[in-house]
């Protein structure tokens, strides 16, 4: 008997999909100091224009900077700009 989920991971992996977006690990790709890319966040438990903090599968991951702001949006992904000064999973 096949375990649980191993529908969607054979699925996964039968899609080539690499291998932290099959396990929903969040993926941040920063862009010079001004751009911030968010991929596989839950939700947003803080937004003011000094910081923002998206609920994560590994936990709350806090970006902390100057007149940020949130570009776009979906359901699992963010852009964000302004001056990032640091980034912290907590």
């Amino acid at each position: 008997m096949k375990e649980r989920g191993s529908f969607w991971t054979d699925l996964a992996k039968s899609l080539q999909l690499p291998e932290d977006l099959r396990k929903g690990e969040v993926l941040v790709c920063l862009k010079g100091r001004s751009r911030l890319t968010v991929e596989n966040f839950k939700g947003l438990s803080c937004y003011t224009p000094c910081e923002i903090k998206l609920i994560t599968k590994e936990g709350i991951l806090r970006v902390s900077g100057r007149n940020l702001k949130i570009l776009w949006y979906t359901r699992e992904e963010m852009e964000i700009s302004g001056f990032v000064c640091k980034m912290e999973l907590l």
